[in-house]
């Protein structure tokens, strides 16, 4: 900003929120104390400013993000916070009955305005609801709950007008072609009797496939409701004031665009959307925004040529014609309606390239002959699925492919029971998954080689992350096809887990992702080495981790030789995660590199993922609290930072927390985050994948613990039956039916508890050995089962092996005081060692005294059983 230059838009959201270097704000506050109109437009701004900031509890904050993920409004589930439009915030969250994401706008005010407030949001929601044109933002619902309105609309990913403009030099046919779309869909708001009345280039919206949308009709007015009257029982002088200044002070629409009739206050029709629309053009083709009577000379200054923006060279007189009768004074001189502007710019936007085109056309035909012409195209619109590709990794509903037949043959020489159901299961899930795949791939295909919908770059983008993805699929069916019964069990949650084909839709997150090296010999290692580790994933995801974690550790010395960081962070974070389930004490060393390795290339979402991971390993695992909360505050500022949510990560970082909280004794605060983690699951999921099943059961733990064994049960039921449903064998059965046990033992249901604690401690043995610190657990249930139910004597075995298991190496000393103290009941009331019964009991007191969370209740209860038998807690 120059000495004299009067205040734009940017500069005064800027101060009013504090972002301006010192020396910049010592010039604003300078030009402030000498311009009476930009004193009168911070006025406004900050009353603006202010509704957003001082709501109860948010004093003194941004008002973007006040709704964490997970959070409901509604039906509706928050995914993550992405901006702030006119008149509240704005956040990416889920549509449960159209299963989608969509656009939230919240606003949560009270005190003075916030009725008017919330009857501008609704009035909005009426007004676009009645429309359904491609060029209007479309809105699904709109409602209140407590002090908050919120309207759902369609997400669309892109880039406002206003950044695509300023983004790259743009030619004049692309703004016209864009304004010209714009402008149709304020003609249908106008056919539909609605006034925008806010039309600015940052209310229009350019997604990443180059549809245009109007939005943030906020302030729109139906054409047969009254204008609202001035009022300036306020102002400090007698200057006029618009229209747009409520009673508040609050500025309700752009000063720089607004059409003399609204400035003045005057009724107003669609010919001051035509007014604002000129304004816009005119901005966008000539780098500034045009000198307006209405406007006082600093006012014209800080709009016009202060304007930043490239000027569009090329444009003919005509445009320029057009532009000014739009931005006549008089609105009898206007044009008659929006469709007969757009007729007149369409005019010009074909006249002079008519001859051009003619031109062009006959070049082309003679150069290649019209045959070649049509084979060209024929040959560019071809978008049939890769099957040669496909029959590598696997054929759909094909019996005699021998990839097909070499699974189904494992499954047989299982010998598990359940074998053919778990491989109909598996065949099933990956006839579905290539399904989508390929109907994906020729979606995108056609989007660019045949509708012409989207761009080549785009068309890369999703054609690299499908490969990707049908590599990983490869990787799994190769481990199936040779998978033994053990990792076999596994089967049907892998291919329940693949990656969602519908993140190659994602354009942003594509556009986001580091890309590979431009070398294409580098690119080319690169590529094989990342199959070699979606190799490592799928033994991973059978649960084959030694032979995931052999084949990590032989590729670690070509990764690194390669460079290539983004390629060795995530290689870091799938070996620490191996590490986590070998060998606990090597994996946090390997985690953190695989942290700061993926910070250093930009890839946000394997810095999340192995900061997450680091959560339960250094919190759970480890009960080092602090550690955790700062691994847990880094992962979410990675996820924070992505240009698209990822509900899924953003699940697994909240569920580990609430791990290490639950571990801590903290129930009520797991719950919250638990819940969250689970409605951020479903959002993204459904309501039937092994992903949700782990965090019920983790939930039904947590809230069975808190005391409410009933709730706690219906929660497991749901964990179990989904897992039940996709293979009776799974781990992950083990512990849904062991937290189903726990409530079902704390309800007096002691035959029912006992099943399922042995179905837990069955699979747990098959699948992770006989000493695995796991299997502790439905271990000391069973014995805590039957003490309960009267029979000590039968309790001592499991309670014996549970103590063996833990005093090992339990990093949770509680734990072990657990199991001591419940084998020192056992042993007493079955008349056997009371002496060692006592020393037990006085092991276990200075377990809940000593431990990383003291336990005062558990130490008394402890200090009471002594005193009551004999002995002391000493």
């Amino acid at each position: 900003m120059g000495p004299s230059a009067c205040l734009d838009e940017r500069t005064v959201v800027a101060f009013l929120e504090g972002q301006l270097a010192a020396p910049e704000r010592s010039a604003v506050e300078g030009h402030l104390a000498s311009c009476s109109s930009c004193a009168d437009l911070l006025t406004w701004a900050a009353a603006d400013h202010a509704h957003g900031s001082r709501a109860p509890g948010h004093e003194g904050r941004r008002s973007i993000g006040r709704l964490p993920p997970g959070a409901r409004v509604d039906r509706y589930q928050i995914l993550a916070a992405v901006g702030r439009g006119g008149m509240g915030d704005v956040y990416a969250a889920y549509h449960p009955d159209l299963d989608r994401r969509i656009a939230l706008k919240v606003v949560s005010e009270s005190g003075a305005g916030a009725p008017e407030r919330r009857a501008r949001l609704l009035r909005e929601a009426r007004a676009i609801a009645r429309l359904s044109h491609p060029n209007v933002i479309t809105v699904h619902d709109a409602g209140t709950v407590d002090d908050r309105v919120y309207i759902a609309m369609e997400f669309v990913e892109g880039d406002t007008l206003d950044e695509w403009r300023r983004a790259q030099p743009r030619s004049w046919r692309e703004i016209l072609d864009v304004f010209i779309a714009a402008g149709r869909g304020l003609a249908a708001a106008h056919a539909a009797g609605i006034i925008h009345r806010d039309f600015k280039p940052q209310n229009v919206m350019i997604g990443r496939d180059g549809a245009v949308r109007v939005m943030d009709f906020g302030l729109a007015r139906l054409a047969e409701e009254p204008v609202d009257p001035p009022d300036v029982g306020n102002a400090v002088d007698a200057r006029p004031v618009p229209a747009t200044v409520t009673k508040t002070g609050a500025l309700v629409g752009t000063l720089a665009y607004m059409a003399p009739e609204q400035f003045r206050g005057e009724p107003l029709d669609a010919r001051a959307d035509q007014f604002s629309f000129c304004v816009a053009l005119h901005e966008a083709l000539h780098g500034s925004r045009p000198a307006l009577a209405h406007l006082s000379a600093s006012q014209n200054r800080a709009g016009g040529e202060g304007s930043t923006g490239t000027r569009a060279t090329g444009a003919p007189a005509s445009l320029r014609n057009t532009i000014s009768r739009g931005l006549s004074p008089d609105t009898n001189r206007r044009f008659t309606s929006m469709d007969h502007l757009l007729g007149t710019l369409l005019h010009g936007r074909t006249r002079g390239r008519r001859q051009a085109v003619a031109i062009a056309v006959a070049v082309v035909l003679l150069s290649l002959g019209g045959w070649r012409l049509a084979a060209a195209h024929a040959q560019r619109a071809s978008c049939a699925v890769p099957k040669r590709r496909l029959a590598s990794v696997w054929v759909t509903n094909d019996d005699q492919d021998p990839r097909r037949q070499a699974i189904h043959r494992a499954f047989v020489a299982s010998g598990r029971a359940t074998a053919e159901t778990s491989w109909r299961r598996v065949s099933a899930a990956l006839d579905d998954h290539l399904r989508r795949w390929s109907s994906t791939y020729v979606q995108a295909c056609e989007a660019t080689r045949v509708r012409g919908q989207q761009t080549t770059e785009v068309l890369g983008l999703r054609m690299r992350c499908l490969d990707e993805q049908l590599d990983e699929t490869r990787a799994l069916t190769d481990v199936l096809a040779n998978a033994s019964a053990a990792t076999l069990a596994n089967a049907v949650m892998a291919a329940r887990d693949l990656p969602q084909i519908e993140d190659c839709n994602d354009i942003a997150a594509l556009r986001s992702a580091v890309p590979p090296p431009r070398d294409e010999r580098a690119a080319r290692v690169v590529r094989e080495l990342r199959r070699a580790i979606n190799d490592v994933d799928a033994l991973d995801e059978v649960g084959d981790y030694r032979a995931a974690h052999a084949k990590a550790v032989s590729i670690r010395p070509a990764v690194e030789a390669t460079g290539y960081k983004p390629l060795l962070a995530k290689l870091l974070s799938s070996l620490g995660s191996l590490e986590g389930e070998l060998d606990p004490t090597h994996a946090e060393g390997v985690l953190e590199q695989a942290v700061f390795t993926a910070t250093a290339s930009r890839d946000d979402l394997t810095a999340a993922m192995a900061a997450t991971n680091l959560v339960f390993l250094v919190g759970y695992r480890q009960a080092r609290v602090q550690d955790a909360d700062r691994w847990g505050y880094l992962a979410s500022a990675a996820l924070d930072r992505m240009a698209t949510p990822h509900p899924r990560v953003r699940a697994w970082l909240l569920q580990n927390q609430a791990s290490v909280l639950a571990q801590q004794g903290q129930q009520e605060r797991a719950v919250q985050l638990l819940e969250q983690a689970l409605a951020l699951k479903e959002s993204v999921l459904g309501n039937d994948h092994p992903d949700v099943a782990r965090t019920l059961a983790t939930l039904s733990s947590a809230v069975t613990d808190l005391g409410h064994p009933e709730k706690g049960l219906s929660l497991a039921d749901r964990s179990v039956q989904i897992v039940v449903n996709l293979d009776p064998d799974n781990v992950l059965l083990a512990n849904a039916a062991n937290n189903r046990a726990e409530a079902l033992r704390l309800l007096g249901r002691h035959a029912e508890a006992a099943r399922d604690y042995e179905t837990a401690s069955r699979i747990l043995r098959e699948q992770l050995g006989p000493g695995h610190q796991d299997l502790a657990y439905p271990l000391q249930g069973m014995g805590e089962n039957l003490l309960s139910a009267g029979d000590p004597s039968a309790a001592i075995p499991f309670l014996e092996e549970a103590l063996a298991i833990r005093a090992r190496g339990e990093p949770h000393v509680a734990l072990v005081g657990d199991t001591r103290f419940a084998l020192a009941r056992a042993l007493w009331e079955s008349g056997g060692d009371r002496a060692r019964a006592q020393s037990l009991a006085v092991l276990a007191g200075k377990n809940y005294t000593n431990g990383d969370q003291p336990a005062p209740a558990k130490q008394r209860a402890v200090t009471t059983w002594l005193s009551a038998h004999g002995g002391a807690s000493r």
